[in-house]
């Protein structure tokens, strides 16, 4: 009984390699300016961002699988504003493609096709000159409100 011995060389040879971690958390340096600014203006830490984001491979991920909402529309939007965060921390457009949000919506089982435009158009005080979706025209960007929404979801989730 004693201390573990180290490998001989041709043993550490044939051992198997770690697998890489290609993810990483996102780092102040890699927030776009006008994201700063949201997050300071929210009160939102670079930690809690971390909580619902994550970087692989370059690319901003979620990491979020509860949006924790059971309507429908309510999922929807928080997947809207949450697609308009990782744009707005990549690139500072705090906006988003509606027809993305549509996949999303059906991949996470909360799309609703009849009312998907209604469900815009309800929350339209979150969005910047929102008259009606339209599927030509599918970037939809953030009001102040929605951004104060945002911040409040941010938190909730984080």
């Amino acid at each position: 009984p004693g201390k573990p011995t180290e490998p001989t060389e041709a043993q550490a040879e044939s051992m198997p390699e770690p697998p890489v971690d290609l993810s990483t958390d996102i780092t102040d340096a890699e927030i776009h300016v006008k994201a700063k600014n949201f997050m300071r203006k929210q009160g939102l830490t670079i930690g809690e961002i971390n909580e619902i984001f994550y970087r692989e491979d370059g690319e901003i991920q979620p990491l979020f699988d509860d949006l924790k909402s059971t309507k429908m529309s309510e999922s929807q939007v928080r997947i809207a504003l949450l697609t308009a965060l990782r744009n707005g921390l990549e690139n500072g457009g705090f906006e988003f493609d509606g027809e993305a949000v549509r996949e999303e919506c059906n991949t996470r089982k909360c799309y609703d096709a009849n009312n998907f435009a209604a469900n815009f158009k309800n929350s339209s005080d979150l969005f910047d000159g929102f008259e009606k979706y339209e599927r030509s025209n599918p970037v939809v960007k953030l009001s102040e409100d929605g951004k104060k929404k945002l911040g409040d979801l941010v938190r909730e989730l984080a």
